[in-house]
């Protein structure tokens, strides 16, 4: 698939979805509503950045219910490597996640969803790499069990370790590497959730950017969501990726302030200033092709928890420009990275 396609990108993203929910469905896994992005519900995130942040109540006692969730989410992993490096890594900082959480008795069946999925993606078993640390023979043993040979690491054990910003609370887990194009990626983490050392439960935890990059070979998982669209102007990959993180936070009517979620949000807008300099039909272009794709794959997505509203097409692209030409008029005490 071209890099420009953004139409088959945005199909291939709201098949994945549907795809995830059919078969949590099949399994009798019950649907979670959605948070916002701007978290509120998880104190120890700034942002949801996966949907184990709006799943946190579940692991309070030993899980167990069966719940999945399709969730917007933005990781600022991404936007310290730009402003550390003024390079992109390779991911983006807004994503569409989606996971579930099950009882730790259902290793088995979590472990064969996740390859019930890479089949109805008609991505193949030999594409796709199990890797996990060789103390960990539970979930050695899932994959054996679903019929999968794994690659056991004796060495780092640092990736398989998985982290919930929880008290006393740590996951073990596997990661599920796709192969395409020569490139391998992680796509999804099977975790054993531990409370104490205790298994307590368990989560498959996705990334929908992450699975359309590897499926479709796409040089950048940026170009692989929302941000598709923009790519044909030619405008660089820091700069897609800050005007979709913006969007996300102005469909949840964030002001652009100096400091907080606030100061992320400007900061973002002046990336985009500085890499890519739109003038202001430019902007509201990118800005509406980015929308329309972020506000039809959320429709894709869980519901919306009820009490909780997002903006409008219109308004977004609105709040965007009038936030960019403030921000871009306004002094700051440092500049904001540039593309090397």
């Amino acid at each position: 698939m071209p890099d420009t396609d953004a139409e088959q990108v945005l199909r291939a993203s709201i098949h994945l979805a549907e795809s995830f929910r059919s078969i949590c469905r099949a399994h009798g896994f019950r649907e979670e509503e959605r948070v916002p992005v701007i978290s509120r519900h998880d104190p120890s995130v700034r942002y949801t950045n996966s949907t184990i942040s709006a799943l946190k109540p579940y692991l309070s006692e030993a899980v167990s219910e069966r719940v999945f969730l399709i969730q917007p989410a933005l990781r600022l992993r991404n936007f310290a490597h730009m402003k550390r490096t003024a390079s992109m890594s390779p991911f983006g900082c807004a994503f569409m996640a989606f996971g579930l959480v099950a009882p730790v008795s259902d290793l088995e069946e979590v472990t064969a969803m996740a390859y019930e999925l890479f089949d109805q993606l008609h991505i193949a078993r030999e594409d796709v790499e199990f890797r996990t640390f060789h103390s960990d023979t539970d979930l050695i043993a899932s994959a054996v069990l679903t019929g999968v040979e794994p690659r056991v690491s004796r060495e780092d054990p640092s990736p398989f370790v998985h982290a919930f910003g929880m008290e006393g609370v740590a996951g073990r887990n596997a990661n599920l590497h796709v192969t395409s194009g020569g490139a391998s990626r992680a796509v999804a983490n099977v975790i054993v959730i531990e409370r104490e050392g205790v298994p307590i439960g368990l989560e498959l935890a996705c990334g929908i950017t992450m699975y359309v990059t590897q499926l479709h070979d796409i040089s950048h998982p940026v170009w692989a969501g929302p941000a598709a669209g923009v790519r044909p102007w030619g405008v660089d990959v820091m700069s897609a990726d800050a005007l979709h993180s913006s969007v996300v936070l102005a469909i949840e009517d964030l002001p652009a302030r100096s400091r907080g979620r606030g100061g992320n949000y400007r900061d973002f807008l002046r990336i985009i200033g500085a890499n890519w300099g739109p003038q202001e039909d430019q902007l509201a272009m990118a800005a509406s092709e980015i929308v329309t794709a972020e506000l039809a794959l959320r429709a894709a997505a869980s519901p919306l928890r009820e009490g909780n509203s997002e903006l409008g097409h219109d308004e977004v692209v609105a709040k965007i420009i009038a936030d960019y030409a403030r921000v871009e008029l306004s002094p700051a005490d440092d500049d904001p990275p540039r593309a090397r």
